[in-house]
């Protein structure tokens, strides 16, 4: 299974975007018009106000799209149950610069599986899984895929 693209997310961004550039452009040729924001401000005032409006409907919208896309794509990805070997443990930790001292302000945390045809995946996990699974632990590992997005389910070791 292959990720396609949504096509209509970024149909409707450029129609947006279009829609806006046309409206400031409107607002700054016709500024007495009916159709004109009236902020109660002047010209260029009504024009920078519908900019951002339109600019944050637009931001908006974009998110609105991307929580779609990744729904459809986890409604689309298939589970996986296999046997497979815990091989490494990893964690990335961003430390805050400044006020803070340079304490630790939170981490992630990677899992990497070896298959019995030997290929390897890693994966993000929790902080809860990362502690509760060592290395070299043998199991049946459940997980998501579809295409190149993988996402960790469980991990049942097998005694």
């Amino acid at each position: 299974m292959n990720k396609k693209p949504s096509n209509l997310a970024g149909v409707v961004i450029i129609l947006e975007l279009v829609t806006i550039i046309a409206f400031i452009i409107w607002s700054i040729l016709f500024p007495d018009s009916k159709y004109v924001v009236n902020w109660g401000g002047n010209r260029i005032n009504a024009v920078v106000k519908t900019a951002f409006m339109g600019f944050a409907l637009l931001i908006i919208s974009a998110l609105i799209f991307n929580a779609i896309d990744n729904g459809r794509n986890y409604a689309r990805s298939s589970i996986v149950k296999t046997n497979a070997t815990v091989v490494s443990r990893a964690s990335e930790f961003r430390r805050s610069s400044g006020r803070t001292g340079g304490r630790p302000l939170g981490g992630t945390h990677f899992l990497s599986f070896e298959f019995p045809d030997g290929t390897r995946k890693n994966f993000k996990v929790d902080v809860t899984q990362f502690n509760t699974i060592i290395e070299n632990e043998t199991g049946i590992l459940t997980y998501r895929e579809c295409g190149d997005w993988l996402r960790f389910v469980d991990f049942q070791r097998q005694v």
